[in-house]
């Protein structure tokens, strides 16, 4: 969801992939939440989506230094999962970033999932949002910023999830925004006018992706389906 984790969690240890596949595996750090994708539309203190361009950095090192490691910068295969796959998407899109890579792999996630992406307008109210969150209340952006930076990076992590305008299982504080530059245009309108990178693609999903979001945003859901009617006496009453 760009607000939590990390590629040195054991998870995301690459070592058994390469060993049992006989490929160069690479995981790349980026900044999460506000630190990665506060937007201010139209200001450069804050253009949003700085996030996306770590990771862009990131395949651009690969390019540059993959050969030294016996890799072939034309056969790079990038994939994610969750906001991994939804970031992989974005590259697709992104006219910055397709040179970067030669296929992609998505797990539960793609770009145009309607939690993956905001428009400038709710990027802002958000990021103000949290400025009056941690008494950073004044008006022009550079003023905003300046503010913003001089708070502990707990003091906005500690706010981040009030900034949402309703409680949602599926909704995340900040997210990238369509800026008009890395991401030109909303990827439902990219994708259907065919303004993406054309390459091989696999699509798929994890399973009890979704069991993770239910522990933190349903409690008590069971996923194990129990309910209080049978599915024949659901089917019956249609």
């Amino acid at each position: 969801g760009f607000y939590s984790g990390s590629s040195s969690l054991d998870v995301y240890d690459g070592r058994y992939l390469a060993h049992t596949e006989s490929v160069i595996v690479v995981s790349v750090n980026y900044r999460i939440g506000a630190f990665g994708f506060l937007a201010l539309h139209g200001s450069t203190e804050a253009p949003g989506n700085v996030g996306l361009l770590d990771q862009r950095l990131g395949l651009q090192w690969v390019q540059d230094n993959i050969h030294f490691f016996g890799g072939n910068p034309k056969q790079v295969t990038i994939f994610g999962e969750s906001a991994g796959a939804a970031s992989v998407g974005f590259h697709l899109l992104s006219p910055g970033s397709r040179h970067t890579f030669t296929r992609a792999i998505f797990q539960s996630g793609v770009p145009n999932s309607p939690w993956a992406s905001v428009t400038p307008a709710e990027a802002r109210r958000r990021a103000t949002t949290l400025g009056k969150l941690v008494g950073c209340n004044i008006g022009n952006d550079t003023e905003l910023v300046d503010c913003l930076r001089s708070k502990s990076p707990q003091e906005l992590i500690n706010q981040e999830w009030k900034v949402l305008p309703w409680p949602a299982l599926f909704r995340f504080s900040f997210v990238p925004v369509v800026d008009g530059d890395v991401l030109p245009d909303s990827p439902q309108a990219m994708i259907s006018s065919g303004s993406f990178k054309n390459t091989q693609l696999l699509l798929g999903f994890n399973q009890d992706e979704g069991s993770y979001f239910l522990l933190y945003g349903a409690p008590g859901f069971s996923k194990d389906n129990d309910s209080l009617i049978s599915r024949e006496d659901f089917l019956e009453g249609e």
